[in-house]
């Protein structure tokens, strides 16, 4: 049975990677985002160096969930059944329907013409 921990010169490699591709994904230039991915590196080993770090599997970002929640709750969907259907409590979806009511409403504001 393998470990589930990785060598911190994997990880790091690893992270390097994804923040230089993640770099490139924005229009960055190649050698800039394996800079900017390098240097990424560097800082992360210097503020965790010696911790360990548990990185779950199929986490989503809560800013996606939040998306999704609304969603489906525009669609009719209870707060129970988004509960249940994702094995978080009722308090964290209205606590991320009212989040993404909130980014909507900003974004609202802000192209709303001059009245």
């Amino acid at each position: 049975m393998s470990s589930p921990f990785i060598r911190s010169s994997q990880f790091g490699a690893s992270f390097s990677e994804a923040a230089a591709e993640a770099a490139r994904q924005s229009g960055v230039d190649a050698r800039v985002a394996f800079a900017i991915g390098e240097q990424a590196s560097r800082i992360l080993r210097q503020r965790h160096a010696g911790e360990r770090v548990y990185i779950p599997k199929g986490v989503v970002h809560a800013g996606e969930r939040a998306a999704e929640f609304y969603a489906m709750r525009q669609e009719g969907e209870s707060v129970a059944g988004i509960a249940a259907h994702f094995g978080v409590t009722r308090s964290w979806v209205y606590e991320l329907v009212n989040r993404e009511k909130a980014r909507l409403k900003a974004i609202r504001e802000r192209i709303k013409p001059n009245q």
